[in-house]
């Protein structure tokens, strides 16, 4: 996991790669733009960059039970001494041919199986069959947003973009410090704002984003995601906010006409130190 950055500092993407080969790599992008900026910066190198997103297709495996839903349709050995997280490999599920990549945007034990379109009915019924056997069901994008909030996962284009350094969105973690790669040093420069999370103190309001955030008074700062976090029983935001705001703080959220009170929280409110993705 990584940033892709202009001259700037700024965040062009926020990507995987999956080192498929000695000379092969898989980016997981955010949108068309990436191929671009890749292609934009590639001249002198001796690369070849094609998108594969139309002939593709991707299930998401997430969740305490995802090996129990794999394993009796794949022969890769999915225990966590053989396939770690954050790693992959090219193997076979459900006779399909995927690259299974253990990453979790949910904070959760799971991988992301990608395959050529024309497998996907197949790979999908398999899951699914398999799923059923434990309960586990297909949930869409307010699941997901609930879920990654709760881990402080950041999405591009809502919670950070090319305005914003790895150092502010909380991200110089996946940034090399050393080297000679685009927008290094812009992008170790010192920020002004940072983006938190939020926990509110209502349960029965979420913002919506864009909604101002406020210290006593004065706006200081706005939401980016917000949804509510069904592990912790409250609503989840990520908003921007000055840098010298401390976790513990009390601001508020302007929702509905009137403002509602929310603490400023480590990044992560669930799992903080992420166990459950490496189990």
């Amino acid at each position: 996991y990584t940033m892709l950055l202009d001259h700037n500092g700024g965040i062009v993407s926020d990507v995987t790669i999956s080192q498929l080969a000695d000379d092969r790599f898989l980016v997981g992008g955010n949108s068309p733009r990436d191929e671009a900026w890749l292609k934009s910066i590639s001249a002198g190198f001796d690369v070849q960059i094609a998108d594969i997103t139309n002939g593709t297709t991707c299930v998401a495996v997430w969740g305490p039970q995802a090996r129990e839903i794999l394993s009796p349709i794949t022969d890769t050995d999915l225990t966590n001494e053989t396939f770690k997280y954050f790693s992959a490999k090219e193997t076979s599920v459900a006779g399909v041919d995927v690259t299974a990549v253990r990453v979790s945007y949910v904070g959760e034990l799971g991988w992301e199986l990608a395959c050529d379109v024309s497998g996907g009915k197949k790979l999908w019924n398999a899951i699914m069959a398999q799923a059923t056997k434990v309960g586990a069901i297909p949930a869409g994008r307010s699941a997901l947003t609930s879920l990654r909030l709760e881990k402080g996962y950041r999405a591009w284009g809502s919670d950070m973009s090319r305005e914003d350094t790895p150092m502010s969105a909380g991200l110089e973690f996946a940034v090399r410090t050393d080297g000679d790669h685009i927008g290094l040093n812009a992008s170790t420069k010192p920020a002004t704002r940072r983006l938190r999370t939020l926990q509110l103190t209502e349960v029965d309001l979420v913002p919506t984003v864009s909604q101002p955030v406020f210290i006593g008074d004065k706006n200081v700062g706005y939401v980016t995601s917000a949804e509510f976090g069904w592990s912790v029983g409250a609503p989840v935001a990520l908003a921007w906010l000055p840098i010298g705001t401390k976790e513990g703080e009390t601001v508020s959220i302007s929702c509905g006409g009137r403002k509602v009170s929310a603490i400023v929280m480590p990044d992560a409110v669930f799992d903080p130190t992420g166990s459950r993705i490496r189990v």
